[in-house]
């Protein structure tokens, strides 16, 4: 059998979803969001999304670019996934090679990749040159039981409102992603200036929700949620944006 890896058609979402979804249960990925992301993508993120092919089947996806909105020049970033029940089959090696290649031609002096903090796949990324430099956890609520937390109430001062309460005007909110964006611990840094991009990539993305907490005051906190329906579930992905204008803990 033979693997070949060949740069993403609009037919291969679905197939692409599915193999994100094997691969990272946890990752909120259908064929309209994967169509959503390769559509909105930014033009100076140079980015491209290939697919490793075996007779037909799409076992293994990767999404490459550069990170445009990094004061750093040259950092690329190369997030491979194969199908859990298809790896061994040579599909994960030449959709990194394709992406090392294709960051190299771009300009990208460093690329960033990440793994599952398993063996295996640590042993396979070392493999290529890959050092580890920092960790994230993804946490998990069963929202199908019923048997929701209670409900709290906010301190006092703290109004709950829904995004749509900043439809005539989201750049109080863009303010506040842009200062946590700046703020938010990574092995890259960010900055978020671009407020069209912003308002194309994060407001108006087909599946985000919006609540925010807004203090007395000028200081907020939003919570983005990106909703999917898979086999009669929804999943929730939630970002926790707080301004750095507030008090911090020494």
């Amino acid at each position: 059998m033979t693997v070949i890896v060949r740069d993403f058609r609009a037919a291969d979402a679905e197939a692409s979803a599915r193999v994100q979804r094997a691969a990272l249960p946890f990752l909120l990925a259908n064929a309209v969001s994967v169509l959503s992301e390769t559509a909105r993508a930014h033009p100076d993120a140079r980015a491209r999304t290939v697919v490793a092919e075996e007779d037909g089947d799409v076992i293994g996806t990767a999404q490459l670019g550069v990170a445009h909105d990094s004061p750093t020049p040259g950092v690329g970033d190369a997030h491979v996934y194969v199908h859990c029940e298809r790896r061994g089959r040579g599909a994960g090696s030449p959709a990194l090679r394709t992406a090392e290649e294709y960051l190299a031609g771009i300009g990208a002096a460093r690329v960033y990749t990440w793994v599952q903090d398993e063996p295996a796949h640590r042993a396979f990324a070392e493999r290529y040159g890959y050092r580890p430099s920092r960790s994230a956890h993804f946490l998990r609520l069963d929202l199908s039981g019923g048997m929701l937390p209670p409900l709290q109430r906010p301190p006092a001062g703290v109004e709950i409102v829904p995004g749509s309460a900043f439809s005539d005007d989201p750049r109080p909110l863009f303010a506040l992603d842009a200062e946590a964006t700046a703020d938010g611990p990574g092995a890259v840094e960010a900055e978020l200036t671009d407020y069209d991009r912003w308002l194309a990539e994060t407001w108006n993305h087909p599946r985000s929700r919006s609540v925010i907490l807004a203090p007395a005051g000028t200081s907020l906190t939003c919570s983005v949620k990106l909703r999917r329906g898979q086999a009669g579930s929804v999943q929730y992905q939630r970002r926790l944006r707080h301004t750095s204008s507030s008090p911090r803990s020494p």
